[in-house]
């Protein structure tokens, strides 16, 4: 996944979230920390190597997807990609 499909996909997740009623506000804040962890990551403003608390981004990404694979499977779809991305970035 490059660069553009990365803030596309946070773009969506953003999306989703906003209009998810049925998010609880601790798993909205967790998930919306760990967006902008890649966000800032993707900016070029850190460096993977410089921050290790980068390398729990993709265990939130992942526990992520379990809170929400009932109750929004699509909000799951998404951040299942973004795992899947960073997973392949080396992250």
């Amino acid at each position: 996944m490059d660069a553009q499909k990365f803030r596309q996909t946070l773009t969506e997740i953003h999306n989703e979230l906003d209009h998810a009623t049925s998010v609880d506000n601790e798993s909205r804040r967790l998930l919306i920390e760990v967006l902008h962890d890649i966000e800032r990551l993707l900016a070029g403003e850190n460096r993977q190597e410089d921050h290790p608390e980068y390398s729990g981004m993709l265990g939130r990404l992942r526990k992520s997807v379990e809170q929400f694979e009932e109750s929004h499977p699509f909000l799951a779809g998404l951040v299942g990609r973004m795992a899947d991305g960073l997973s392949n970035m080396g992250i």
